[in-house]
């Protein structure tokens, strides 16, 4: 058979406090252009020690006949891929977001 409950014991300690989960934000803007009837490729590197948290690609001024593609190259760069089927060269643009990440 079950015995009584027992009575409830005392709070432990407080455990130390865990690593800052992510520090250092940061934007990194990178351009170039992509000639007329032509494919362009933007790396956007993060800092070192920092890793790619985020990303984007984009044409100045949006003009049909420019097609974008984005990757995550590793953890510490972000690639915009660019095919410029106009008959003008076209920037393109890329950001990465970079931070310290605790734990990786």
């Amino acid at each position: 058979p079950e015995g009584p409950k027992g009575d409830k014991g005392d709070r432990g300690d407080r455990g130390p406090a865990g690593p800052v989960g992510i520090s250092g934000y940061e934007i990194v803007r990178v351009s170039r252009t992509v000639p007329a009837n032509g494919l362009g490729h933007v790396q956007v590197g993060c800092p070192s020690g920092k890793k790619v948290i985020g990303g984007a690609g984009n044409v100045q001024l949006l003009p049909s006949g420019v097609f974008v593609f984005t990757n995550l190259t590793g953890q510490q760069f972000y690639d915009v891929f660019a095919r410029n089927t106009t008959a003008s060269p076209q920037q393109v643009n890329g950001v990465a977001i970079c931070a310290n990440v605790a734990g990786s």
